[in-house]
């Protein structure tokens, strides 16, 4: 039998095994710079980071709990462990260290996001009581065989119309344009994905940081949409290059 261990995961020793598994289990590359930059962006509301190691010191898996910024009685979180690591008691012990941090900060709700290609991942929440919330699909475009040639008809009457088509590159990516992103991100999201009457980000600053100022925000690739009759910004898009 393993005997496992655990102890507060470190910034230097454990961020790139942190990483690493993020980039396997969320099925999307995760460096360990942007991890780190995460942590600092959130640790104020964090109240659970671990690690589980074996006799040998071989980190197995972690978890990570979060309060939401939207209601500090609610904690989103993860348990994660190394595929050739599992079902030796790791994401048990995991999951019932966190559990017992969030009783003693008196957490109400504890929240998780499966995948859906992880059925025992999805086995092991329900043997604990979760139940889907909610259910979210990604979609991926593959541009080597996509025929856009469809679309070229919309986007010439679109520019007759006043819409003019840019970047934030070309925009010059400046602390102005920056804040009129900042407000066109915000009203798109505030329809969609938080509660009524809340924000994603708790100001421009805030928008600054965990955006414009991450590795992975390319200002050659924040497609605009502006009405040059108003002035307004109408839409937009991201395009990102992950580097793994």
């Amino acid at each position: 039998m393993t005997t496992i261990t655990l102890r507060p995961a470190e910034l230097e020793r454990d961020f790139g095994q942190l990483a690493a598994l993020f980039s396997l289990e969320q099925d999307e590359p995760s460096l360990e710079s942007g991890l780190k930059v995460d942590y600092e962006v959130h640790k104020e509301r964090i109240i659970r980071l671990m690690v589980a190691e074996d006799e040998q010191g071989e980190l197995m898996g972690f978890n990570w709990a979060t309060r939401s910024r939207f209601d500090t009685n609610q904690v989103y979180f993860y348990v994660m462990v190394k595929p050739e690591r599992r079902r030796q008691g790791a994401g048990r012990r995991l999951y019932e260290d966190l559990e017992q941090i969030a009783n003693k900060t008196q957490v109400k709700q504890l929240q998780i996001s499966i995948r859906d290609n992880s059925p025992e991942c999805k086995s092991f929440a329900e043997q604990r009581g979760f139940i889907e919330q909610s259910h979210y699909i990604g979609l991926a475009l593959n541009l080597d065989t996509f025929d856009d040639r469809s679309y070229d008809e919309i986007i010439t009457k679109l520019k007759g119309e006043g819409i003019q088509f840019t970047s934030m590159e070309a925009l010059g990516n400046t602390e102005e344009m920056q804040r009129k992103l900042y407000l066109l991100n915000d009203s798109a999201v505030m329809e969609t994905i938080v509660p009524e009457d809340k924000h994603s980000w708790l100001s421009f600053d805030d928008f600054q940081k965990k955006i414009c100022q991450m590795d992975w925000y390319k200002p050659s690739g924040q497609m605009i949409a502006i009405d040059t009759v108003t002035g307004n910004w109408a839409a937009m898009s991201a395009i990102t290059r992950y580097e793994g």
